[in-house]
């Protein structure tokens, strides 16, 4: 019997205003590197939820490629736009960092 164990899908993270501040190799990376659960953070990846402690959560989709000079520069509408994704966002003034910001449909 083979396994095939899936490999990990980057995740990318941008802060409340929308900028793209970090990128972690794995859901479960970004997770515990930010004290949340990985439920918390797929959430946000999936469209379940907007923001999670204020901050947005994107998994890195096939053929694009994310560069250090895109830290702090690229924003989450255009990102969001490059891979055919429509979500809502926040004010800025409207997220706060505690909790979940569920979609509501």
């Amino acid at each position: 019997m083979r396994l095939l164990l899936k490999q990990p899908t980057p995740i990318l993270v941008f802060n409340p205003l929308k900028r793209l501040i970090a990128v972690f190799n794995s859901l479960n990376g970004t997770a515990s590197a930010l004290g949340i659960t990985p439920q918390s953070v797929h959430y946000v990846c999936s469209g379940k939820c907007i923001t999670c402690n204020g901050l947005y959560f994107r998994q890195l989709k096939d053929g694009v490629t994310i560069t250090f000079e895109d830290l702090g520069k690229l924003k989450l509408q255009d990102y969001d736009k490059l891979c055919g994704i429509e979500r809502k966002y926040y004010k800025t003034g409207k997220i706060t960092r505690k909790g979940m910001k569920y979609n509501k449909h």
